[in-house]
């Protein structure tokens, strides 16, 4: 039946397998919508990006290159700066 899947067996009573159902389908909701907001804040901060690396190439002749190599070498930058305030 529809119900086994929940772990009803087939002779339980509506009183128990319309309740389950419910819980069931209010946390398949909220999973639902919790996976909703993270895919909107996902591709809001994609078009964010996209549009700062088209403004840094129209403004200054920057490339996606230049600020691909900009953080590939952060760490040496951050460890260089360490090192020199002792």
């Amino acid at each position: 039946t529809v119900f086994g899947a929940f772990g009803i067996e087939d002779g339980a009573p509506l009183a128990v397998a319309i309740p389950v159902m419910l819980v069931a389908l209010i946390v398949a909701w909220i999973v639902f919508t919790i996976l909703v907001k993270i895919l909107k804040t996902t591709v809001s901060t994609a078009i964010t990006v996209a549009a700062i690396v088209v403004l840094l190439q129209i403004s200054y002749g920057i490339t996606p290159q230049d600020i691909w190599n900009q953080i590939v070498n952060l760490p040496q930058s951050l460890s260089q700066i360490h090192g020199s305030g002792k």
